[in-house]
């Protein structure tokens, strides 16, 4: 069991059941013999109401704080490019995307027994402001581990409000977390990029493969176009001579029936002079 992974699991819990699953997941962590986890998953502080229905929205609509951060982003490149009639349309969207899911996150709060107040609601919608403005908050919005509302002043980045469950943690205890979990990213980042670069080079490999498969097969045509060739011209070749020895065989042929012919005629003489002889013979 990783920390994200723990803490994702904690805050996916219904907003009684907070702190019977941090005490579970601690448990668990300390029996798996994992008390750096335990002791950081002891420090997760139960969201309040606000947090609690934010998280709850980015877990049933992904999608759409996807398109959330995606408008932010396009909101600070119009600041950036100090482009007014983009800013004026991008901000309209802004506030249609940000009410619209106010009142999704109030609905499903409702779907579980949870009324919100007009404190809370105006909380939703500062956070989602936040996530807009602040890359920061928006990855904690779109992980759905928020602890407590954040607010974006518009100088610099969001600030969190105080919880209404607990009180602050320690500045140092902040800090060392947030540096660990820095660190895990890097981590992840890190391995993330070698198992990339190692794709990049098997599928590199892969084009070297079937390029040198491509070349061979390209050899073999152009080998079989050759021997086509070699055979359509040798084929044409004994085309002709097939011709010519027919033409020979028919005249041979025909010579043979002359010969025949002339030999009948000379029997026929042959026979005919003998046939004198012997009358001759017999007159005398």
């Amino acid at each position: 069991m990783d920390f994200d992974t723990a803490a994702r699991e904690l805050y996916a819990a219904p907003y009684e059941g907070f702190m019977s699953a941090r005490a579970t997941l601690v448990k668990q962590a300390k029996a798996d013999g994992e008390a750096d986890l335990a002791k950081e998953l002891g420090a997760l502080r139960k969201p309040t109401r606000s947090a609690w229905l934010v998280n709850l929205l980015a877990r049933s609509e992904g999608e759409q704080i996807g398109s959330l951060l995606d408008l932010g982003a396009a909101l600070a490149e119009a600041h950036h490019s100090l482009s007014v009639d983009e800013l004026r349309t991008l901000s309209a969207q802004r506030s249609q995307v940000v009410n619209g899911l106010t009142r999704r996150a109030l609905a499903l709060g409702a779907e579980q027994g949870h009324k919100a107040s007009e404190a809370v609601r105006a909380e939703v919608a500062a956070t989602l402001e936040a996530a807009l403005a602040d890359p920061a908050v928006g990855e904690a919005v779109r992980a759905g581990t928020l602890a407590k509302a954040a607010q974006w002043s518009g100088f610099g980045p969001a600030a969190v409000e105080a919880s209404e469950d607990a009180p602050d943690r320690p500045l140092a205890e902040v800090v060392n977390l947030a540096d660990r979990r820095r660190s895990q990213a890097r981590t992840r980042a890190s391995a993330a990029l070698g198992e990339a670069r190692r794709a990049l080079a098997d599928t590199a490999h892969q084009v070297e493969r079937e390029q040198a498969a491509v070349e061979r097969a390209a050899r073999a045509v152009a080998e079989g176009e050759q021997l086509v060739n070699h055979l359509t011209t040798t084929l044409a070749a004994a085309r002709k001579d097939l011709l010519k020895a027919t033409k020979l065989q028919t005249e041979a042929q025909q010579a043979v029936v002359r010969a025949e012919q002339k030999r009948t005629a000379a029997e026929r003489v042959v026979t005919e002079a003998e046939q004198k002889l012997a009358n001759l013979r017999e007159d005398s």
